[in-house]
């Protein structure tokens, strides 16, 4: 769980509209499913990806708390830096405010600005599409994407099926408005979802227990040049480990380029960091997770 990043996203009105996830056998559905904040749930894909059918903005409430171990890893695959961080899971399966970080070279590793692509708030531009297999952008960050853009998968499973064997390859066109000069900047680039487990077994280590139903997925990007990637929640790689009964994130794995995951005031840091350390990859696992 990331600070800000996964705030954008969900409120459906929000990547994270990691809304219900429901991993339950055939049409099952539990009580407990009523936590999350995906007024869509009862819907059909159909449904859902009409148009004109946008969801009403409810408050988010806490749902769980949780600490990870945040490990940075280098090109070699050794361990750069290290630290901790908690975070907040809301019902519309964002994030909230964060605490702690990582040092990194001298410079900070803004997770909470990584995460923050995945929570809504009433000042965001956050327009997602979910379609019953994805939550999809329309608008995050600032960038407009034509068409809307992958950016988590599920997290509404109700029928595992669709999720067995998913490998789906698409363009996008993506355009951003500078703020600093107005000027309009267009690019493009392509995405990858790919589904590697659906109810897979996991040991975590650090929380020293089993899962075994675990929605196991990994979007690549590539392309995207020019606008600003780590608000659109673009990353070279992004890996998640989802347990959804219980609900439990057990693991996240981020891989990009240092400069971009540093906080805007490093960039010019950045840019020497990246010279000797380059693409990087960041291992958030779970060392304590609560479900209030």
């Amino acid at each position: 769980m990331i600070p800000k990043i996964f705030k954008k996203i969900l409120n459906l009105p929000s990547l994270l509209t990691v809304a219900a996830v429901l991993l339950a056998a055939g049409s099952c559905r539990s009580a407990d499913d009523d936590v999350f904040m995906d007024p869509t749930t009862h819907n059909t894909r159909e449904q859902n990806v009409r148009e004109s059918n946008r969801a009403t903005v409810r408050k988010p409430v806490s749902i769980a708390t949780a600490t990870y171990r945040v490990r940075v890893l280098g090109k070699s695959g050794g361990e750069l830096c290290s630290g901790a961080l908690d975070l907040e899971l809301m019902s519309d399966l964002g994030f909230g405010a964060a605490k702690g970080g990582v040092l990194c070279m001298g410079q900070t590793i803004d997770l909470g600005r990584l995460l923050q692509g995945l929570t809504a708030s009433a000042e965001s531009d956050l327009d997602l599409l979910v379609d019953g297999l994805m939550v999809r952008a329309r608008t995050i960050g600032g960038v407009a994407f034509n068409p809307p853009r992958p950016l988590l998968v599920g997290p509404i499973v109700q029928d595992t099926r669709p999720f067995v064997g998913l490998n789906q390859t698409s363009q996008h066109g993506a355009a951003w408005k500078n703020p600093e000069n107005g000027q309009l900047v267009n690019s493009s680039g392509t995405t990858t979802v790919k589904v590697t487990g659906v109810n897979e077994r996991f040991e975590s280590s650090t929380l020293g227990q089993q899962f075994d139903r675990i929605l196991h997925w990994e979007i690549t990007s590539t392309g995207y040049e020019g606008i600003p990637k780590s608000e659109a929640f673009i990353f070279d790689r992004i890996e998640m480990l989802w347990n959804v009964r219980p609900l439990v994130i057990p693991k996240i794995v981020i891989e990009g380029n240092l400069r971009s995951f540093l906080s805007g005031d490093n960039q010019s840091a950045g840019r020497i960091a990246e010279l000797f350390v380059g693409r990087v990859q960041i291992f958030m696992e779970a060392t304590r997770f609560e479900t209030l």
